[in-house]
């Protein structure tokens, strides 16, 4: 993480399950930092894969969300409208 006022890197706590570089990296307005492919192993695998990290806990709301998408992946896919029709909060909505 970089501090853009000072230009100082810090280290955050976050291990990966293994290396990684020339990846992607991104932090969603909820704290949750996305990593996406990269290099592997030096010149000879680059990797797809995509790793989720919360930087900090994430709300109540957040974790429904991700537990209710953990449990029905189809959701995703339903139309906007069936979606506010049972529950789901607009804004979450508006993600998709």
């Amino acid at each position: 993480m970089i501090d853009l006022l000072d230009m100082q890197w810090t280290r955050l706590p976050a291990v990966l399950p293994e290396p990684v570089y020339f990846h992607s990296a991104a932090v969603t307005d909820s704290g949750l930092m996305l990593v996406h492919g990269g290099v592997v192993q030096i010149d000879t695998r680059r990797s797809a894969k995509v790793y989720a990290i919360w930087l900090r806990v994430p709300s109540l709301k957040e974790l429904s969300w991700q537990a209710l998408v953990d449990s029905r992946p189809d959701i995703l896919h339903q139309p906007r409208h069936s979606l506010l029709q049972v529950g789901i909060p607009p804004d979450i909505v508006d993600r998709l």
